[in-house]
């Protein structure tokens, strides 16, 4: 079953996720084939404010639940599937 969200929210996400991977860091990681904590490195000074902001981000966890929230939305859309 379709979301009734879907016809009112996918459409934006369809025009700017493609620009962001052919503009953005996805398409840096893609080109030169550098992990992205590399690219990491060599974009931010250890005593900057960039690193402590990702810092901070990391020492709240968030790597560990945008993992988190991807498993648990792969495990619903599995559900999902096998029940219609």
């Amino acid at each position: 079953m379709t979301s009734p969200f879907y016809r009112d929210r996918r459409p934006p996400a369809r025009i700017f996720a493609p620009s962001a991977v052919e503009s953005g860091a996805a398409r840096v990681v893609l080109d030169t084939g550098d992990h992205p904590a590399l690219l990491k490195d060599a974009d931010t000074t250890p005593a900057g404010c960039t690193i402590d902001g990702i810092l901070e981000l990391e020492d709240g966890k968030l790597r560990v639940k945008l993992i988190k929230a991807v498993v648990k939305a792969t495990e619903r859309a599995k559900q999902l599937m096998f029940e219609g």
